[in-house]
């Protein structure tokens, strides 16, 4: 779990710090996703070999962040996903 939160922190930046301001944001309805980046989040997964990786899912596969993926990160093996655009339901 360490693992998968320090990797999301690198690619958009540490929760803790963002999640006040976010907050602070949609409050004053003023909250605009970066929709260039198309991250939509990160995950943990057991792999095919039943082993445990983190899964960096984005909306397409023209997204900035796919450059910015490691295959490995802090000993387990990391692999992106294009899950498409979330939808509230």
């Amino acid at each position: 779990m360490a693992s998968k939160n320090a990797l999301r922190d690198r690619l958009f930046g540490a929760t803790e710090e963002a999640i006040p301001q976010a907050v602070a944001l949609r409050k004053a309805k003023r909250f605009h996703p970066a929709i260039g980046v198309n991250l939509v989040g990160v995950g943990v997964s057991l792999g095919s070999a039943g082993q445990p990786e983190i899964v960096v899912f984005v909306a397409e596969t023209t997204s900035p962040v796919l450059a910015k993926v490691p295959t490995e990160w802090q000993g387990l093996a990391v692999r992106t996903e294009v899950s498409g655009f979330p939808r509230k339901y």
